[in-house]
């Protein structure tokens, strides 16, 4: 009988950090998505390291809302500079981010200018080596002037449990 088992989480956990020095210019955050994401895997038993191979076909591939962004007033950047606490999450299989970046399309109700308009951007987020299985990586996206949204920061940590219900 098994009396241990020991869980590897083969996806990965993507938080999403997003602040502004114009926070009032690009008013809420009405979604975020990843666009693209192949969402068909297959667990892979036979190599020595179990992973998910892709084996999606074209109505597998989806555009996945990231979770608890929905109408996010997007937060001023702090006094000392440092951007606040991550407000999204997004589980993905990693098959395939090292050669390709992670597309996210932000739909915010200004455009970055100060002007009520739905705006939709794309941010592509391109890590060396690819998203990491059964880690948190941590994103942080500035809404700047000019209408544009920089990656800042990419950080990665050990996986975070989401404590406000299921993912």
């Amino acid at each position: 009988p098994v009396t241990t088992c020991t869980f590897r989480h083969l996806l990965t956990q993507v938080r999403l950090v997003c602040y502004s020095d114009r926070a009032d210019a690009w008013g809420t955050i009405q979604t975020i998505e990843a666009a693209d994401v192949h969402t068909h895997q297959e667990l892979d038993l036979s190599v020595e390291t179990p992973r998910l191979a892709d084996i999606s076909v074209a109505e597998d591939i989806k555009n996945l809302p990231v979770q608890d962004i929905a109408g996010l007033l997007i937060p001023q950047v702090a006094s000392d500079g440092s951007p606040p606490e991550a407000q999204g999450c997004l589980l993905l299989p990693v098959d395939g981010t090292a050669a390709h970046p992670l597309h996210l399309r932000i739909t915010t109700t200004k455009d970055g200018n100060g002007n009520l308009k739905e705006t939709l951007s794309d941010v592509f987020i391109r890590i060396e080596g690819g998203f990491q299985t059964g880690k948190s990586h941590i994103v942080s996206l500035f809404f700047t002037g000019a209408a544009n949204i920089q990656t800042t920061h990419v950080s990665v940590e050990a996986w975070m449990e989401d404590e406000q219900g299921e993912m």
